[in-house]
């Protein structure tokens, strides 16, 4: 006659906190640059950062650390902005000077004024013929207008 013996208890309570434990475990996301870009991923990345995937902080969209993700995604929007508008040949008001000159290369010509408010250029483009010229206005490195014959 073959008898069986129950779990230990000890055995047994290891083994239901062990289930009840790895049951709530969840993959931690991570936030971490690759290629230049801001990505989430489960995977720790070297210089990233754990993110709180709780929802604690979200009913005060005015909390710091919310106002620190907006800013990083309008910057990772405006960034794939100007990127798209580079590769196009594209400005825009609101760009930097070195980002148009990334689009549109050096100027031909740059008027400049500086008064109490900073300075202010007025970039010339030449396009071939009279008439074809464009301007971009910067004002402290950030263009604020553009003029073209079109």
């Amino acid at each position: 006659m073959t008898t069986t013996s129950a779990p230990k208890p000890t055995v047994f309570l290891f083994v239901c906190v062990f289930a009840l434990l790895h049951q709530g475990v969840q993959a931690q996301p991570y936030k971490c640059t690759v290629e230049g870009k801001t990505v989430y991923q489960q995977a720790r990345c070297e210089g990233g950062s754990s993110v709180n995937v709780s929802g604690a902080g979200k009913a005060d969209p005015n909390s710091p650390a919310a106002t620190q993700v907006q800013r990083e995604i309008a910057a990772m929007k405006r960034k794939e902005l100007v990127e798209s508008a580079i590769q196009e040949g594209k400005i825009f008001i609101g760009m930097t000077a070195d980002e148009v000159i990334l689009s549109w290369g050096r100027p031909t010509k740059i008027n400049a004024s500086i008064s109490g408010r900073g300075r202010s250029e007025q970039w010339i483009y030449r396009r071939g013929k009279i008439g074809d010229d464009q301007y971009v206005y910067v004002d402290n490195g950030v263009v604020t207008n553009m003029q073209s014959p079109q």
